[in-house]
C-alpha cells in the first residue's frame, strides 16, 4: 500500500506539470476526453451518469444512442454526449435531477486490496478554466467534482449556470466564477480556483421539476480553446453503414433507428428538432424533411 502511494504522488506530480490544456470535441465521434492526464489504466476522460435514486428520487438519464444505456456511441450519432435527463421527484424533498460527468485522470492503478479504485485528483489550474459548447432544453449546472471532499463540503461544490439554448451556446468560465452555492455557510470553503488545484471530475447537472429535458455537450476544453460549433444534420448522422461517405442512406438509418426503438414521433433529437411540416409534431416526415435539406446542399 505504501508502494502505491508512493506511485499515486510521482503522479499527482507529473499530472500538475502538464496540466495546461487540452480540448475535446464531440464531433469527432469519440466520447472519452482526452484530458492529457490519464494513467496506465486508460480511465481519464470516461463518462458517467447520476442521478437523485440515492435519497428516494427516480430520476434518470436516457441516451440518444444505438444501445441502451450507453453514452459511448453517441457522438457517433448526435455529434456530442447526448441525451435526455428525465426527472421524477417520487419522494425527494427538494427538485429531482439528474446529470452526466466525466473523470479528469481517472481511477488509481489496482491493488489487490481494492474493490472499487479511487478516483484521482490532477492540478488543472493551467487550464485556466473551462470553455463548454452544448445545447439544452432546461438550464444546466456544471460543477467541479472533488471526490471524497464533497462530503466534507456537503456537496455544495463550486459550480456556474449554463442558460438553455435551443441552437447551441459556448460559454467560457474561469475558475474564479464557479462558487459554492449560496447556501453553504460552514468549514471549509472551496473557491473555484482551489477546487482547480485537486479536481477528480467535471459534472453537469438538470435540477428542475418533474419532467423531461434534451441535452447535448458537443465541446469542452480549457478556458481558451476553440468552441465547438453546433452539430448540423450531416455531423449527428455520420458515416453510419461504413461506407466512407454520408449519403441519404445513412441519414435514414439514424433516424429509423431512433424511431423504431423509441417512439414513433421522437421530440428533442438534435437533428431534426423541427416541425417542418406544420402539424405540431415531429415525426418521420419531419426527419426526413431535414436531413433531405442537409444532405441536398452537400
Amino acid at each position: 500500500m505504501k508502494r502505491l502511494n508512493v506511485l499515486i504522488g510521482l503522479m499527482f506530480m507529473l499530472l500538475t506539470a502538464d496540466a495546461q490544456k487540452f480540448v475535446w470535441y464531440g464531433a469527432n465521434g469519440v466520447s472519452q476526453v482526452e484530458t492529457g492526464l490519464g494513467n496506465v489504466t486508460g480511465t481519464q476522460g470516461l463518462w458517467f451518469s447520476y442521478a437523485d435514486d440515492g435519497d428516494g428520487g427516480a430520476s434518470c438519464v436516457v441516451w440518444d444512442s444505438e444501445m441502451v444505456d450507453d453514452m459511448v456511441t453517441t457522438p457517433k450519432y448526435t455529434g456530442g454526449v447526448s441525451g435526455t435527463m428525465v426527472l421524477n421527484k417520487k419522494d425527494l424533498y427538494y427538485s429531482p435531477f439528474a446529470g452526466v460527468g466525466f473523470n479528469i485522470v481517472g481511477e488509481a492503478p489496482r491493488s489487490s486490496s481494492d474493490e472499487y479504485p479511487p478516483l484521482l485528483s490532477a492540478d488543472v489550474s493551467g487550464w485556466g478554466g473551462l470553455c463548454i459548447s452544448y445545447m439544452s432544453d432546461a438550464d444546466m449546472y456544471v460543477e467541479l467534482g472533488l471526490g471524497d471532499m464533497d462530503v466534507e463540503i456537503a456537496y455544495a461544490n463550486p459550480y456556474c449556470t449554463l442558460p438553455s439554448s435551443a441552437t447551441g451556446n459556448t460559454v467560457r468560465i474561469p475558475w474564479s466564477d464557479f462558487k459554492q452555492p449560496s447556501w453553504y455557510e460552514n468549514e471549509p470553503k472551496m473557491p473555484g480556483e482551489e477546487a482547480a488545484k485537486k479536481l477528480v471530475c467535471v459534472k453537469f447537472k438538470i435540477q428542475n421539476e418533474d419532467g423531461s429535458y434534451h441535452f447535448n455537450i458537443y465541446g469542452i476544453g480549457s478556458l481558451n480553446v476553440d468552441g465547438a460549433t453546433p452539430p448540423s444534420a450531416t455531423v449527428m448522422t455520420g458515416d453510419a453503414n461504413g461506407d466512407g461517405d454520408v449519403t441519404m442512406a445513412d441519414a435514414n438509418m439514424v433516424v429509423n433507428y431512433f424511431l423504431s426503438a423509441n417512439k414513433s414521433s421522437i421530440k428533442g433529437f438534435d437533428f431534426r428538432n423541427a416541425n417542418t411540416n406544420g402539424d405540431d409534431e415531429i415525426t418521420m416526415a419531419d426527419a426526413n424533411q431535414i436531413v433531405s435539406m442537409y444532405l441536398n446542399s452537400k
